[in-house]
C-alpha cells in the first residue's frame, strides 16, 4: 500500500503527477531483457516480487505458477481511495481512457518507455508516458472524491498520474492505494 499526502512538510510520499502503468507487461519484460510479451513479463514480475508474495500466497496454496496464471488471465488491480477530509479538490487522479492509446504491439513502445526501479532488496519497473503520446489522450477523473470514495482499475494495463486542475485553488490531497 501506498499512503500519499501533498501537504508541504508530511512524511508520507508526494502525488504522482507523471503519467504511468505500475505493471505494464510487455515493458516489464521488455525492460527486464526477457523479450516484450505478456507472458514474459508476468514471469519477470513475478520473478521480482515473489521472495514478498510468497509468505502471503503460500499459505493459500498459491503457487507462482498459479500467480502467473491468475497474473495472465485476470491481471493485477489498483484501489486507490480519497482519504481528503471534505473531498479531493486538486490534484485528483486520473486515468488515461483505453480507448485514446495504443497499448498493443509495437505502438506501445512508441507511447511509453519502461525504466528500472531499484528499492532495498527489489528491483520493479515503472512505465512512463512518452511527451509525444500526450496529444492524443483522453483523461477521465471524478470531480471532488470525498473521503472513502475508491477508483477500480488494471495496474498492469492503466495509465494513470495525479493532474493539476485549470482554474482551481491550490489544496492538499491524501489518499492510499492498494495493488492487488
Amino acid at each position: 500500500a501506498t499512503v500519499r499526502d501533498t501537504m508541504p512538510g508530511k512524511a508520507c510520499r508526494k502525488a504522482q503527477g507523471a503519467c504511468h502503468i505500475d505493471h505494464f507487461l510487455p515493458g516489464v519484460a521488455k525492460c527486464f531483457g526477457t523479450g516484450a510479451g505478456m507472458e514474459e513479463g508476468a514471469d519477470a514480475l513475478i520473478d521480482s516480487y515473489w521472495h514478498l508474495w510468497s509468505a502471503d500466497l503460500g499459505p493459500l496454496g498459491i503457487s507462482k505458477a498459479a500467480a502467473r496464471e491468475c497474473l495472465l488471465q485476470r491481471g493485477m488491480v489498483n484501489v486507490w481511495t480519497a482519504l481528503t477530509p471534505g473531498g479531493v479538490r486538486q490534484h485528483p487522479l486520473a486515468v488515461i481512457d483505453k480507448r485514446s492509446i495504443d497499448l498493443e504491439g509495437d505502438q506501445a513502445f512508441q507511447s511509453f518507455n519502461t525504466l528500472p526501479i531499484c528499492f532495498p532488496g527489489l528491483t520493479s519497473t515503472l512505465t512512463a508516458l512518452r511527451k509525444g503520446a500526450v496529444p492524443s489522450t483522453r483523461w477521465l477523473f471524478k470531480p471532488e472524491m470525498r473521503f472513502g470514495d475508491m477508483l477500480l482499475f488494471s495496474t498492469t494495463e492503466t495509465p494513470h498520474a495525479a493532474v493539476r486542475l485549470c482554474n482551481m485553488p491550490d489544496a492538499h490531497r491524501q489518499s492510499a492505494e492498494m495493488r492487488f
